[in-house]
């Protein structure tokens, strides 16, 4: 018997396995949390050949796409997917719709990532490596203030913002440092904790891509690499000594 919910996302290279959309793993994740694993699957889709059956739902042919078989609909845009899903699974809460302070800090990262990876004027670059830390270092501020509560952005539990943002991160992490030889600066401590800590939770773990393939994802872009990377990594140690902080907890 086929299950409930299909839910259509990006391919892998390998067409079989989820790809390196963050859009597509913000809805596996909160499927994940909130649904049980038996009422849907995950259903790759090869951009490049797309199946009929896909177009026939969605004939922009872009992802995510949610089908619920039983209700006969269908859904697109990850935040619409996410908000179906929540109302037919309102638990756990997940804050799924929060529109606060914490918001502010995550919106314009992703952005100024993409416009980083796809400038093609080196006179440019030192800006938007600057514009990108610029949205970190007001994310690792928040981290920091009273407004933090928790090893998440909204308090000790993983949170719809945390499922947009996660995926998205892990692209400034990969991509930023393959192609721009970027890192997150190591005293942008709470900012380390914080990916640390979301990276290594199941919902995450379960619902990523391998590192590769966010490379070769952004390598339909032809970017051109900065300098070659010797040695790949995806954090640089924090310096614990920047953990104090006038705002911080005692």
């Amino acid at each position: 018997m086929c299950p409930r919910f299909i839910v259509y996302v990006k391919a892998a290279t390998n067409g079989e396995t989820l790809g390196d959309c963050p859009f597509c793993q913000h809805v596996c994740m909160v499927m994940f949390m909130k649904m049980p694993e038996n009422l849907y699957i995950v259903y790759p889709v090869n951009l490049q050949r797309k199946p009929t059956k896909f177009l026939e739902l969605n004939p922009l042919g872009k992802v995510p796409v949610l089908e619920d078989t039983e209700m006969q609909v269908v859904v697109k845009e990850s935040f619409n997917i996410v908000s179906y899903i929540h109302n037919i699974f309102p638990l756990p809460k997940m804050f799924v719709g929060y529109k606060g302070r914490a918001k502010d800090f995550c919106a314009e990262i992703f952005p100024m990532l993409v416009t980083l990876l796809k400038n093609k004027d080196p006179k440019l670059r030192k800006e938007h490596l600057d514009n990108l830390l610029s949205e970190l270092s007001k994310l690792n501020d928040y981290l920091l203030s009273y407004h933090k509560t928790g090893p998440y952005l909204l308090g000790p539990n993983l949170s719809d913002l945390d499922c947009t943002l996660l995926p998205q991160l892990r692209h400034v992490l990969v991509a930023g440092h393959y192609y721009q030889n970027f890192l997150v600066p190591a005293k942008m401590v709470p900012l380390h904790m914080y990916l640390m800590h979301g990276l290594a939770c199941k919902a995450f773990r379960r619902t990523c891509c391998p590192v590769d393939e966010i490379i070769k994802g952004w390598a339909v872009h032809k970017i051109d690499l900065i300098e070659p990377v010797k040695t790949f990594q995806l954090l640089q140690k924090p310096s614990l000594k920047h953990l104090r902080h006038k705002h911080a907890k005692p």
